[in-house]
């Protein structure tokens, strides 16, 4: 009979946790993006915004399950722990990021931030729009720090476009809201 070691039992639960995390967003690149924190307790979330009002945000379950029968894992000495991280990871990247971009298209209709253009010329046109409409941070090292999603039949149409035309007139709204950023972040005070 194996010994009970409490200790040792949740040090390896944390690890394969932080494993099946990592996996996780390594295949879910959207949410791998979006800034994240972790809930111990509770059903929802409430934002308070700097003018008083709140809005309260129900938690989603994610849910993904992988079973090995004990004389399995025991004959294959843990040879099945990555392919269960893998398949753990994979099926919840899977889950997160449908549930996400389900959330940021209905985001996306109810605030009017849906490009509807029918050509390549009118998406191009609409999403230089967006962008100089965006607050946009940048890195240390004066990248953006952007995420948009599209469709593949949008990324189909914006592909027709003569990329070196598009890229010009990105590049000169990155840099103008680069100085932008560079402007409000000298601006700044420190906290004490």
């Amino acid at each position: 009979m194996l010994l009970d070691w409490p200790a040792q039992k949740q040090e390896l639960q944390d690890e394969l946790e932080r494993a099946i995390r990592r996996q996780t967003l390594a295949n879910a690149p959207v949410v791998a993006r979006v800034p994240h924190v972790t809930l111990q307790e509770g059903r929802k979330l409430v934002f308070v915004h700097p003018d008083g009002s709140r809005k309260e945000m129900e938690l989603e379950a994610h849910e993904v399950s992988w079973e090995c029968k004990r004389d399995e894992l025991i004959r294959g000495a843990g040879k099945q722990v990555p392919e269960a991280i893998q398949t753990l990871g994979g099926a919840m990247a899977r889950d997160m990021e449908t549930a996400l971009l389900e959330r940021l298209r209905e985001a996306s209709e109810k605030s009017g931030a849906v490009f509807r253009g029918e050509t390549a010329q009118d998406l191009a046109a609409e999403s230089l729009r967006a962008l100089k409409s965006m607050d946009i941070e940048f890195d240390d090292d004066g990248r953006p720090e952007l995420l948009m999603v599209a469709s593949p039949q949008m990324m189909d149409r914006l592909a027709e476009l003569k990329a070196p035309e598009l890229r010009k007139q990105v590049d000169s709204i990155l840099e103008k809201k680069r100085d932008e950023w560079l402007r409000r972040e000298s601006r700044r005070r420190l906290a004490d």
